[in-house]
């Protein structure tokens, strides 16, 4: 329960530090907090400097083995659900990993044009990631609430939210001045209820 306040309280510290060391940061530069603040303690040598190194190894394993997981597990999904399933056929181990590593590296494509671009700060990165997770929302909560809504309903509400999000995002529109990721949820919501209360 108290571990994410110990955690946040050093990003804080980092935070004020570079307050002070780097005064007059806005926008884009504030993203670049952690960075700079790193490239001034490699500049102070001894143990400083290894605990910088130190820092930046933990921070891209653990950015690592998260987004490893995360396509792996993305990638089983659509092999397993969206492809052999629906077939009906006996595919090959060996073919369903094939296929399963061919979508891994197109996703990982994807995600890396989207991260080359100047304007895709970290903290719009999190945004994206926060906006498209809330999607699931209506799914888990109306689904545990709404014995009648059904998978096929959850599913089209979640395709439907993520459409919208999607749409925002590339736009660079706010909906009454709301973030797309929160319209679409709304719309998301709204086509889950409906589909609960629809009989067939």
């Amino acid at each position: 329960v108290f571990l994410p306040a110990v955690v946040v309280f050093f990003a804080y510290m980092v935070g004020m530090m570079a307050i002070v060391q780097f005064p007059g940061l806005e926008n884009l530069q504030s993203d670049e907090v952690m960075v700079k603040m790193l490239s001034f303690f490699s500049q102070q040598g001894g143990l400083i400097q290894f605990a910088q190194a130190m820092l930046l190894v933990g921070a891209l394993a653990a950015i690592m083995s998260t987004a490893d997981s995360a396509l792996l597990s993305l990638s089983s999904i659509v092999v397993q659900d969206f492809y052999a399933k629906p077939s009906k056929q006996k595919h090959s181990e060996e073919k369903l990993l094939k296929l399963g590593k061919i979508i891994s590296w197109t996703l990982t494509g994807i995600v890396v044009l989207i991260a080359l671009k100047p304007q895709t700060t970290l903290w719009r990165l999190l945004e994206i990631k926060f906006e498209l997770l809330i999607q699931v929302a209506p799914a888990f909560i109306l689904g545990f609430y709404l014995p009648k809504l059904k998978a096929n309903g959850a599913l089209i509400g979640l395709l439907i939210g993520m459409t919208l999000t999607a749409i925002g995002f590339l736009s660079g529109a706010k909906w009454f001045g709301l973030h797309p990721g929160v319209i679409g949820c709304l719309v998301n919501g709204l086509i889950c209820f409906f589909m609960s209360k629809v009989k067939k």
